[in-house]
């Protein structure tokens, strides 16, 4: 039986977890959990679930505040599913414990990938991605030392999200950008997933989950979403994983890793698939072009690249901005920054506060 602690318990990935744990009650048990806006209906369903710890995050929480919920669970692995920057600290206060991280928040590596990797090497906690891409990385370099230093290539599969083959996004709506041709998301995800931005958070993820350089990381549009991503070794040989466009794979891969058990979901009918890849427009998609100059630069601007995207995603869910316009806010927000070396913690909140200061004031 292990025993899991959830942070970010109300959305989309943490009720999927809940979801899977239900269903496999003789192998894992909940022994906390976290919520903010929806702490209410965390707290409703806690003594059915038979949650005996749970931490309402509403208001935020701190290293500290983290750090005693965790020892209270006493949990065997963690669960960050919290959503955002926010995120950052249940990442640092598990890592800390020296407690494997399920890592659901791709945002704590981007903003602080070197910290995070450090802190995972000095404490020999293992993070275990969640994120479907970077499940399938890892499941194809099998967590295996020679293979992280054999591959050549990473092929990032994208689903293109609801506008692959658009070229004019000017009247995008917000119910057009909210409809995930093959994910059920949150909103927030699913219009990065529109945008693209989240291909790009997950560029910067990959880079520091598996010591990628960017030009090792080839992002390849694969509507279907049934090839998560693919990794190409030494020979030119390329490894794959294959699964339908479900979250719960990647969660129970995570959770039980490094067993692989029968959780009776759905396969691929290969009778049924026709697969296609096709390169990403970066004239349109104009988040790609300002990616790749904060990937070759690194140090403070994938902070800054996430919280313009957080202020201006989140503009435009509130009805304040066009579609456009978020791209417009990043790539401004990345073009006045200057680069700075050396982040502490200190500075990474300095950084992502900097940053969310100078969106605002475009929108």
């Amino acid at each position: 039986m292990r025993k899991i602690l959830i942070f970010g318990a109300s959305g989309s990935i943490g009720q999927s977890t809940v979801k899977l744990i239900q269903a496999n009650r003789d192998k894992f048990t909940i022994v906390g959990a976290s919520a903010g806006a929806r702490f209410s209906d965390l707290e409703k369903a806690a003594p059915a679930l038979n949650i005996k710890h749970i931490l309402n995050t509403k208001n935020g929480a701190d290293i500290g505040s983290i750090t005693t919920f965790i020892q209270q669970c006493q949990p065997d692995i963690v669960l960050n599913a919290v959503s955002g920057f926010e995120g950052l600290p249940y990442t640092l206060a598990t890592l800390q414990l020296e407690i494997p991280l399920a890592l659901a928040n791709k945002e704590s590596l981007v903003a602080a990938g070197d910290l995070v990797m450090k802190l995972a090497r000095e404490r020999r906690a293992p993070i275990y991605p969640v994120d479907s891409e970077h499940s399938a990385i890892w499941q194809c370099l099998a967590n295996d030392d020679q293979s992280l230093k054999d591959f050549s290539k990473i092929y990032l599969t994208c689903s293109g999200g609801p506008f692959f083959g658009e070229t004019d996004l000017s009247q995008v709506t917000k119910a057009q950008a909210l409809k995930h041709p093959n994910w059920d998301m949150g909103a927030a995800i699913t219009i990065d997933s529109a945008t693209l931005a989240n291909k790009c958070l997950e560029f910067f993820e990959a880079m520091h989950l598996f010591s990628a350089s960017p030009k090792q990381i080839e992002i390849v549009v694969h509507p279907q979403s049934v090839v998560h991503s693919m990794v190409q070794f030494a020979d030119s040989s390329i490894v794959a994983q294959l699964s339908p466009p479900s979250m719960e794979l990647p969660i129970a891969y995570a959770l039980n890793y490094p067993n692989r058990e029968n959780y009776k979901l759905e396969t691929p009918d290969f009778t049924q698939l026709d697969l296609s890849f096709r390169a990403p427009d970066k004239n349109t998609f104009k988040t790609l072009a300002v990616m790749e100059h904060c990937a070759k630069e690194m140090k403070n601007l994938p902070t800054v690249f996430n919280a313009a995207n957080e202020v201006a995603r989140n503009a435009f869910i509130d009805g304040d901005i066009t579609f456009s316009r978020i791209f417009e806010i990043i790539e401004a927000v990345v073009d006045k920054t200057t680069i700075k070396t050396d982040q502490n913690l200190a500075d990474i909140y300095q950084t992502d506060k900097q940053a969310r200061v100078a969106a605002q004031a475009l929108l």
